[in-house]
């Protein structure tokens, strides 16, 4: 399972894989055919995922992310931010689109950045 779109196949049909992570119909569809899930599902995709019996990580996640989007991830232990291969991008300090966006969610007590 390289990409998003081997993910999606791996239920029985689009109808169940958007039960099952919350989204309807035609947003599943649309992630099927887009090939990329964005990052505010997967944990609901991961959870769903194991219940039934698919083993997927964040880890799989995120490398299907960037084969999607055609960026190298920068060393990192938390692999929370991605650079473009175009340079200007990191030179800029901004945050490039793929940043995922769950690392920047704020934990149940707002008390900060996770």
């Amino acid at each position: 399972m390289k990409t998003f779109r081997d993910l999606i196949t791996r239920w029985p049909s689009v109808a169940e894989f958007a039960r099952d992570i919350g989204v309807g119909y035609e947003a599943a569809r649309k992630m099927r055919d887009r090939g990329n899930i964005d990052v505010e599902h997967w944990d609901t995709l991961i959870q769903a995922a194991s219940a039934r019996g698919i083993k997927l990580s964040t880890d799989q996640l995120h490398d299907m992310y960037r084969r999607h989007r055609g960026r190298q991830c920068a060393p990192n232990e938390n692999r929370v931010r991605c650079v473009a291969r175009d340079p200007t991008v990191a030179a800029t300090n901004a945050w490039p689109t793929c940043a995922l966006k769950f690392a920047l969610r704020r934990p149940a007590d707002g008390a900060g950045r996770v």
